[in-house]
């Protein structure tokens, strides 16, 4: 079994698909474990969304999940993914450097905007190609074990 620690200063993710299956209105597999520790441990962590700031909150609420320190909307950026907009904004209200953020995200896309943004991505969901560059990993949310940290610094250990 391999094991990975990652280290972040926020974790930037993206509403739909990532943190929220939509279609079903629930939280995806783990991540509410994953949010409530961050929340738990302090560490800086953000929502993008091309949706706007009302059906965000309602998608959220609906999932179970606690509105983040951070929302970022399509109110609040003019381009939205594949550009690097929102995870840059969101990155800079936390107080972020984006190349030491991790993006997460469900979508080629999201791929793009995370790698675009400079951030480190971890891809959640269905599988799909990814680019030859080390700073993708597909993961899900049940792989992580463990979180550490505070709110300067986060440690993500997966499995």
């Amino acid at each position: 079994m391999t094991v990975t620690w990652l280290r972040a200063e926020a974790l930037l993710c993206d509403l739909d698909g990532s943190l929220v299956d939509s279609a079903h209105a629930v939280a995806m597999p783990g991540a509410a474990m994953v949010i409530g520790e961050l929340v738990g441990v302090g560490a800086r962590w953000a929502v993008v969304t091309s949706a706007d700031p009302a059906s965000a909150g309602v998608r959220l609420e609906a999932a179970g999940l606690p509105l983040p320190p951070v929302l970022v909307t399509a109110d609040d950026v003019t381009r939205s993914e594949p550009h690097p907009d929102g995870f840059l904004r969101a990155a800079g209200l936390l107080d972020a450097d984006p190349t030491r953020c991790l993006v997460v995200v469900a979508t080629q896309d999201g791929v793009t905007a995370g790698l675009a943004s400079g951030a480190r991505v971890l891809l959640v969901g269905e599988p799909i190609p990814l680019p030859d560059d080390a700073r993708v990993l597909a993961f899900r949310w049940a792989d992580v074990v463990d979180i550490r940290g505070g709110p300067d610094d986060v440690v993500l250990h997966m499995r």
